[in-house]
């Protein structure tokens, strides 16, 4: 950010009346040179309504016959266009953030939607000067339901936000009422999703003549859909995801302007369609005229109706149902409305048929008649049909069920109808023939028969007519006697000459017993599969029938016998051969079956033991068993559970060999067909063979421990337990036997020395050794090993190593966390532990602290000022004009961003604004010469560079051209102005001198003692910061034992009260022959000042002195009692408060007191006294800020001859002997230190 920096002037005016001349003059030659210098701005011409003017969206197009066309899309930035819908169901919800549109009625929903769509056409970027030639409304449909008809109506409420707007939110809800929307501009039917387009020109037409003369800015439009039913369909909205789905409006216009019709063009007429009555209900209707601006016009209505009456004020009664166009005409202008007519309530209900004749075969479909007060005929009321015994549904449609009469009711609500049916059997069609017939081989039954119609209803048997019969085997006589042949189940059919059909099933059985057959079983039977037993039956026809025996009647060596649905089955159970035989009356049958082993029903693994050394070997056999427990032997694959005992499972035949290795539970795996088997095996160890350690070659700390954790093992490499070890250490050439301490420790180790140890371990006669280094443990001390602190420049970069002592005592470097102040120095990391790189940053002495483990330290580091790295350009000010001078600041700083002094001509300045040339210090002054906005400033200075960016306007002098003679004019008016204010500002300034020359002379009308009292510039003394700084280093040198570090709490104490709330901006002044000594020069301190000084004027006024005087006695000093609760608010005790007071009343309080002790010694030493006159002054060779000393035209006859103000002599503060090195107060009690070297020349350093 560029800095305003205040400019202070130099000598004061001359009472010569010859200097504002020569000053105009000069003042005169400096404008002239700067407006000559300076060039205008070229001034851009506005685009024409003749000249192509640039679109503002990347959609526009030039068709190149005096028309184009824009396509502006919802949600770009600049578009001005916003979206919402309204629902019904929701009258006051928002949908302005919808990321979709809705327009259409919804039954499942309850709702009615409408969709608003506005444009700004001031913000859309659409000219003023073209006429609409069309507009389209192009959305994509993202869903519907049905094929929806969607109309565009003119939207003029356009005061909607898309925010905040709802359905209730409209003078009619949704938007429909004539003073919120109308004229129908276009309708379209939706069948697809997609992309579609609606014409919205009127829309465009009215609101760009609106926009035109600016009464409006904006083009609204409302789509409405269906109002009834479920049909509806949604767009994408501004919100959606995607932005080429979003809505656009899409503008063709020509270039040139046209102006509407002030005629009435068109006539709304409310409600709008679809619109639906019933024909017993009223409507009353509205009508409103516009003319083509979209203005409201006014005239008489004129209604008119196709069906039904409509009066003179719009109220229309309805007769017939159907479509009813309704006319509003005013001013010769139709608007119509196809109004919906459904039929009313119904109030009239009748069947054509009343009374009807049926037989049960014949169906019968009613018809009725179902109108409403008109005539009109309902279709769409639900009617309710019942019968009495017949069946009928919801369209009238009857179904007898049984004979006789029937009665049909139809109803709605209150109303209903019946009609009586007669119902007769039907027509033969059904023969039922007796069921469930059984009779014996060569036997006979009777085929008894009913006849009944397709319903069951009986009829005579002679209805059926002449009946024939069939069937599959044996035989039937005409009359129906059925003789059996063979044995089993025939189909019996019957057929009559009328069309009855009928069948049955005979069950014909075995005759008379002639002997019995058991039925040998194929082959051998597995014995846990059940055996079926099949008997035949010989009858003494020669039938041969397997037949179902009682279990009663068998008999078997083993097993058991079920009865099943297939007949009888044995049930074996050992393998072997066995009788099994069953006998039916006298005669026997018998048969032998031979049985073998089922199924495998599992596997087993047989051995000797389950228990064996790691150096035997165990045989193994795999066995199958069935579900009978038979068992036998059976050639398998065998496996081991665990892949490292394969290698110790050897398989032969249907037997294997496992040898035992390794202790442990090994689980043999036999594998048989789909079946396995599983036999575990426990292998116990040998003797001692292997001790393994843990921690070889590791590294622990000498604060921690380690767990050897000792292993034993056989020559399987099996592990041993609860063996004892004897340990030995070895560290720097010593060994130590440490069993004892090992073995109660159960081998944990707790290390001291730092260092490399060997361990070896004995038992059994065998060994074991490994190697273990130790670290040491948690930091206990630490240090710097640059123990007097470091000095590094900023920027620059060194070397810090710090040092770490544990508890053992081992010291050795390490890293640790470090405290450093804020933007004082930068660490990283060294390449060892505890090395860190140092860079410094802020110039200053810091303490930096570091931590680590349980140990703190810091060490001191001085960073010095750097090399100039980077360059800093402050500008006055940024309203500039071509020909002004400004001043501009060029301040260096170094890595650390410590401000650095720099030589005025080593550093360049360039800029293409305008001349520079050095001023005074790190000022340069700048002619403004080119006008242009962020003109670049670079400044060098070696290697380090800066850049600031300015405006600069032209100068408006120049608005009539930049010829000579217009310069000149301009140049000679400016001078003659200010000539003639300069004289005016002298002659005024002369008669305030003459008149203070007069009572001077003759004095003034107020007493000696109060203008003596009020021109005491110390009569109302504050002291500055400054002042008050100094009193408390006086008291802190003065009472060392007694300091205090809450200074910084007075500051603001004194700033809180009343008095240190207002700013002294007074200046005193004094004779022209005197200076303050010593005279520093503002530098430094100008920058840190949050008001700028005031510019001085080394005049003799006596006025002005006054006036300064007065605004400084504004601000008093403490008194004793604020002295005393400020400092018990500080925590200090008496003695401290005491000692501070007596130092702020010699420093703040009562200076002249401290000035007259020192006087005496100023008059007899003349050598020692600081010399007012210019020759004497001592000039700062290194002061970092500057001092304006504030001087005085008047003599206090009530102060001492050493009063500073009156001789501009500063004073020595407490401590400080007058004429030497020390702290002095100046005239404003603001203190500064001084030093003398040893030429004698004063030095400002603090």
């Amino acid at each position: 950010m560029n800095k305003v920096i205040p400019h202070s002037g130099g000598p004061a005016m001359s009472r010569n009346l010859l200097i504002p001349f020569l000053f105009a003059i000069l003042m005169v030659n400096s404008l002239t040179s700067a407006v000559e210098k300076s060039h205008f701005i070229e001034e851009s011409g506005d685009f024409l309504a003749s000249s192509g003017p640039e679109p503002n969206e990347h959609s526009y197009t030039d068709y190149g016959n005096g028309s184009a066309a824009n396509s502006f899309w919802v949600g770009t930035s600049d578009s001005g266009i916003q979206d919402t819908w309204l629902s019904a169901s929701q009258p006051n919800a928002n949908y302005g953030s919808d990321s979709e549109l809705r327009a259409g009625f919804s039954a499942n929903a309850s709702s009615r939607w409408n969709t608003l769509f506005g444009i700004n056409l001031n913000q859309a970027g659409l000219y003023s000067n073209v006429t609409i030639q069309s507009a389209t409304l192009a959305l994509y449909v993202k869903q519907l339901s049905g094929q929806p008809t969607i109309r565009s109506w003119i939207c003029y409420d356009k005061s909607w936000d898309a925010s905040t707007t709802h359905w209730d939110a409209w003078s009619v809800g949704g938007a429909l009422g004539n003073q919120d929307s109308g004229k129908m501009m276009d309708e379209i039917t939706i069948t697809n999703q997609g992309w579609i387009e609606i014409d919205v020109t009127e829309a465009l037409l009215v609101s760009h003549y609106q926009y035109r003369m600016g009464t409006s800015n904006s083009a609204s439009v409302l789509l409405t859909g269906p109002a009834w039913g479920e049909e509806w369909a949604s767009f994408h909205s501004s919100e959606h995801t995607f932005a080429s789905e979003r809505p656009h409006l899409n503008v063709t216009y020509s270039w040139g302007t046209s102006t509407p019709s002030s005629s009435i063009q068109w006539v709304d007429v409310y409600p709008k369609e679809p619109h639906q009555i019933d024909a017993d209900n009223q409507l009353s209707l509205e009508a409103q005229a516009r003319n083509g601006m979209g203005q409201t016009a006014s005239g008489t209505v004129s209604w008119a109706a196709s069906t039904g009456s409509i009066d003179s004020v719009g109220g229309f009664t309805p007769f017939a149902s159907g479509i009813t166009q309704i006319d509003a005409t005013i001013g010769g202008v139709t608007g119509s409305l196809d109004l919906q007519v459904v039929p009313g309530t119904p109030i009239n209900l009748d069947l054509e048929s009343k009374s009807i004749a049926l037989t049960i075969d014949d169906t019968f479909q009613f018809n009725w008649t179902f109108t409403d007060a008109y005539g009109n005929e309902v279709n769409n009321a639900a009617l309710t049909w019942y019968a009495d015994y017949g069946t009928i549904n919801e369209t009238g449609f009857y179904q007898p069920t049984a004979i006789g009469q029937d009665t049909v009711t139809v109803m709605w609500q209150s109303l209903f109808v019946t009609a009586d049916v007669d119902v007769s059997a039907g027509a033969a069609s059904i023969i039922s023939i007796q069921p469930n017939l059984s009779v014996a081989s060569g036997e006979q039954v009777a085929l008894v028969y009913t006849v009944t119609d397709q319903v069951g209803n009986p009829l005579p048997n002679g209805a059926a007519g002449t009946v024939t019969w069939e069937s599959e085997n044996g035989y039937i006589d005409g009359v129906g006697i059925y003789t059996g042949d063979a044995v089993g189940s025939w189909r019996v059919n019957a057929t009559s000459t009328s069309g009855a059909t009928g069948h049955t099933y005979v069950e014909v059985t075995p005759g008379e017993l002639s002997s019995i057959e058991l039925v040998s079983p194929n082959g051998s039977q597995a014995a846990d599969q059940p055996v079926l037993l099949i008997v035949n039956w010989h009858d003494i026809r020669g039938n041969v029938v397997p037949v179902r025996i009682p279990l009663s009647n068998w008999t078997a060596e083993d097993g058991n016998f079920r009865m099943t649905p297939e007949g009888v089955e044995w049930l074996p159970r050992r393998d072997g051969d066995w009788k099994v035989g069953v006998h039916v009356e006298d005669q026997w049958a018998n048969t032998t079956i031979n049985v073998v082993h089922g199924s495998v029903d599992r596997l087993i693994i047989t051995s000797d033991t389950e228990i064996i050394s790691a150096d035997a070997t165990l045989a193994l056999q795999l066995m199958a068993e069935d579900s009978k427990g038979n068992r036998w032997s059976v050639n398998g694959t065998w496996y081991t559970m665990e892949p490292e005992a394969a290698p110790w499972l050897t398989q032969s035949g249907n037997e294997a060999q496992f040898s035992g290795n390794l202790v442990g539970n090994w689980t043999i795996l036999a594998e048989y067909s789909n079946y396995s088997a599983t036999l575990t095996l426990q292998v116990v160890p040998g003797s001692l063979a292997i001790i393994e350690l843990q921690g070889d070659g590791g590294l622990v700390s000498a604060d921690g421990w380690h767990d050897f954790a000792p292993k034993f093992f056989d020559e399987d490499n099996n592990e041993l337990f609860n063996i004892q070890l004897n340990w030995t250490f070895q560290n720097g050439g010593h060994q130590y036997d440490r069993s004892g301490e090992m073995r109660s420790n159960d081998g944990l180790w707790y290390p001291v020395l730092a260092g490399h140890h060997e361990i070896e371990v004995e038992a059994a006669g065998v060994f074991a050794s490994l190697g273990i280094d130790v670290s040491p443990g948690i930091a206990h001390t630490l240090r710097a090993l640059q123990t007097s602190g470091v000095v590094v420049e900023s920027g620059n970069i060194t070397e810090i190593q710090v040092n770490a002592t544990d508890l053992d005592g081992n010291d050795f470097g390490t890293d640790v966390i470090w405290t450093i102040p804020h933007n004082s120095v930068q660490l990283t990391n060294g390449s060892r532990a505890g090395e860190y790189l140092l860079r410094g940053v802020r110039a200053g002495s810091y303490s930096l602290q570091f931590h680590s483990g349980l140990a703190d330290s810091e060490i001191t580091v001085v960073v010095q000022p750097g090399e100039v790295v980077n360059l800093e350009i402050n500008i006055a000010r940024q309203n500039v004009k071509t020909g002004e001078i400004i001043d501009v600041e060029v301040v260096a700083f170094d890595f650390g961003g410590n401000k650095i002094e720099i030589s005025p001509d080593d550093v360049t300045l360039y800029s293409s604004a305008g001349n520079f040339g050095h001023s005074t210090g790190n000022f340069w002054q700048m002619v403004a010469e080119n006008s242009g906005s962020q003109q670049r400033i670079e400044a060098n200075y070696g290697t380090a560079q800066g850049e600031a960016f300015i405006d600069i306007s032209a100068d408006p002098l120049r608005a009539f051209g930049d010829s000579s003679i217009a310069t000149s004019l301009w140049t000679a008016i400016a001078g003659v102005v200010l000539m003639f204010t300069l004289l005016l500002f002298l002659l005024k300034r002369r008669s305030k001198q003459e008149r203070s020359a007069l009572e001077h002379h003759f004095g003034s009308k107020e007493s000696e003692e109060k203008r003596l009292a009020r021109l005491d510039p110390m009569a109302g003394y504050k002291p500055s910061k400054k002042a008050r700084a100094a009193a408390l280093q006086a008291f802190n040198q003065k009472f060392p034992q007694l300091g205090h570090a809450s200074w910084a709490g007075y500051n603001q104490a004194q700033m809180t009260s009343p008095a240190a709330q207002q700013a002294n901006y007074g200046t005193m002044q004094m004779p022209n022959t005197q200076q303050v000594t010593p005279q520093p020069q503002l530098q430094a301190e100008t920058s840190q000042q949050t008001t700028p000084n005031p510019q001085e004027d080394w005049s003799n006024s006596t006025s002005e002195v006054q006036m300064d005087a007065e605004a400084q006695l504004d601000e008093a000093p403490w008194t004793t009692e604020q002295v005393w609760e400020w400092g018990r608010n500080q925590g200090w005790d008496d003695g401290q408060i005491a000692a501070y007071e007596q130092i702020y009343d010699q420093s703040v309080r009562n200076p002249d007191g401290v000035h007259a002790n020192i006087e005496p010694q100023e008059e007899n030493d003349a050598e020692t006294e600081i010399q007012t006159t210019h020759e004497s002054t001592p000039e700062s060779e290194t002061a970092e800020e500057t001092v304006e000393a504030d001087t005085t035209t008047q003599e206090d006859s009530g102060k001492k001859l050493g009063d500073v103000r009156d001789k501009g002599v500063m004073k020595a503060m407490s401590g400080t002997t007058q004429g030497e090195s020390g702290w002095y107060l100046d005239g404003e009690g603001n203190p500064s230190r001084w030093d003398i070297d040893e030429a004698g020349q004063w030095h400002r350093t603090g």
